[in-house]
């Protein structure tokens, strides 16, 4: 407390005199007022600080005191990043934060500046290093991230159940880079789930739009990766490359893979179409040069199944290829129809002029066409013409069977006017009808009406082997000059001729080929020096000979000796 001292003078016996200043060793506070005997205008020396104060006022019962020098460890002015130096007020400079940026704190002699749980910015914000935030960092408004400089910039972590997401509205969103940036999504992902695009999302969603050549690549990497595209939709379509007119889509490995492929292999009834544009394709299915099992239709089908292979209107040229590469080694094995169901197969079966070659005749081909009891028939329209065989020079043409076949074999059994030609052509041929071994009947001709058969010869002649009969007709020589010849001059020939020699009139004919009811008849072809000639007769003796005598004419027991004529003779066997 402080009182004022008293003077004594003239003409005053006595004057107040002003207080005298304060001298102690703390700073003067708002209770250091009138209510205890300051005075307005006095001072107030700290000695501790070397600090000097005025008491300026006193109101509300609250004494300001206003520092009038500087001192070591006080403030006369604070300055700020704009507005100048600024002074107390009534001994206080008032250090505040702005709601939900920074708060002040005052205890004792300090002053805490601290950000809020929940931070928001008046304006941007904007970072040389980094900008961590505790929990939640939530922007109001447009908000841009890192927009000059080269910079790492990171958003979350890998750290315990940390999550990250990036929300828009209707303004959409933009991950953008520079031309030669890099994208990577999920790159540490090993156990979770990488999704892209909305679960209800009725847009467009688009991955490689480029219009420059790249690469779009998909579970590219070497884990066993299970591809999932379009597998819970019921509806909808998906096409691949559909706007492609010079690149390539490749559809599973091209290395190694020995997993499965399959193409449609759901249960419902599906169209699946391969190639069925309007423009010019190469379609190759299993076109490498391993060993491929390649299978189309090949299911234990339930109900009835149609393939179809090039079987639409073709308005063009269609070539069909199967198995016709060339074989440099190993066996081809084309198999159509093999298995044991009964199947009905057509080859060029429709309306329209097919030309269809099976087989070849290239080294040792071979061709087989089998049919069980249901029959072989080789048919063709009413003006066809069949050729077999036109081709062959040395090889061997068999119709029929060549083992035990009892069946009846016809050929040009039809009933109309027919011209059967058989070894017609120029070429020396020998034709052999019914030349085995067994027992065989051949009929040759019909005894139809005015029916005619002719067998032709050159000079060989008709020969026959074993005996001839003619049974209901006659053997006729109709042509004139034309004669019957019969071979001659052999011992055991049927025609002949012998001299009456010995003691004359008489001649023994040694032929094994005679039998006892052969006739023989005998002509006279030269008298030679007769002196006498007779009636001609013969005996047989079965097997060995026959005799020649010439007969006394009224003595027919008696040989005419003087008969040395020569005798034709011909030998008849009856039947």
């Amino acid at each position: 407390m402080s009182e004022r001292q008293k003077g004594y003078g003239f003409p005053s016996p006595t004057t107040a005199l002003f207080p005298n200043p304060v001298i102690t060793t703390r700073d003067p506070g708002t209770t250091d007022g009138t209510n205890k005997g300051y005075v307005i205008g006095q001072n107030w020396i700290n000695t501790s600080n070397n600090t000097v104060y005025v008491f300026t006022s006193n109101l509300g019962g609250s004494a300001t005191w206003s520092l009038s020098t500087a001192g070591s460890a006080q403030l006369d002015t604070l300055t700020g990043d704009s507005g100048g130096a600024i002074s107390p007020l009534a001994g206080n400079i008032s250090i505040l934060g702005t709601a939900d940026q920074v708060t002040t704190t005052g205890t004792a002699n300090t002053i805490t500046m601290s950000l809020p749980s929940a931070v928001i910015a008046p304006g941007s914000i904007a970072a040389t290093t980094s900008i961590q935030a505790g929990t939640t960092l939530t922007s109001a408004g447009a908000t841009t991230l890192a927009t000059t400089g080269a910079s790492v910039n990171t958003f979350g972590n890998t750290t315990g159940a940390t999550s990250l997401s990036l929300l828009v509205g209707s303004g959409n969103f933009s991950l953008d880079g520079a031309a030669a940036s890099t994208y990577t999504i999920g790159a540490s992902a090993t156990t979770g789930t990488v999704t892209i695009g909305g679960t209800a999302q009725s847009g467009n969603m688009t991955l490689g739009s480029s219009s420059a050549t790249n690469a779009l690549r998909i579970a590219n990497g070497a884990g066993a990766t299970t591809v999932t595209i379009a597998n819970n939709q019921v509806a909808g379509s998906v096409a691949i490359g559909t706007a492609m007119t010079t690149g390539t889509i490749s559809i599973g490995g091209t290395g190694l893979q020995v997993g499965n492929f399959d193409l449609a292999p759901g249960t419902g009834a599906q169209t699946v179409t391969l190639a069925s544009g309007s423009g010019v394709k190469t379609i190759n299915i299993g076109n490498g040069v391993s060993g491929n099992t390649i299978s189309i239709g090949n299911g234990t089908i339930t109900s009835a199944q149609v393939v179809n292979i090039a079987a639409g209107a073709s308005a063009g040229n269609s070539t069909v290829n199967i198995l016709s590469g060339n074989a440099s080694s190993g066996t081809q094995t084309l198999n159509l129809g093999t298995g044991t169901g009964g199947k009905t197969i057509g080859i060029g079966s429709g309306a329209g002029a097919n030309l269809i070659t099976i087989g070849s005749a290239t080294t040792t081909s071979s061709l087989s066409l089998l049919a069980g009891t249901g029959n072989f028939s080789l048919d063709g329209a009413a003006t066809t013409t069949y050729t077999f065989a036109p081709s062959t020079t040395s090889g061997t043409i068999n119709f029929g069977g060549t083992g035990a076949n009892v069946g009846t074999m016809t050929i040009a059994g039809g009933t109309g006017a027919q011209t059967i030609n058989i070894a017609n052509s120029t070429g020396g041929k020998a034709v052999n009808i019914a030349v085995g071994a067994g027992a065989n009947t051949v009929i040759i001709g019909s005894t139809n009406t005015t029916s005619t058969t002719t067998i032709n010869s050159g000079s060989g002649g008709v020969v026959t082997t074993g005996d001839t009969n003619v049974s209901t007709g006659n053997l006729s020589i109709s042509t004139t000059g034309k004669g019957l010849r019969v071979k001659a001059g052999a011992a055991t020939d049927f025609l002949g001729t012998a001299t009456l020699g010995g003691g004359g009139g008489t001649i023994t004919v040694a032929n094994t080929n005679i039998a006892t009811n052969d006739r023989i008849f005998l002509t006279r072809i030269a008298a030679n020096a007769s002196t006498t000639l007779g009636e001609l007769s013969y005996t047989i003796s079965n097997g060995t000979s026959f005799t020649i005598n010439s007969l006394i004419v009224g003595t027919p027991g008696s040989v005419q000796t003087g008969d040395l004529s020569t005798v034709a003779y011909f030998i008849v066997r009856p039947l």
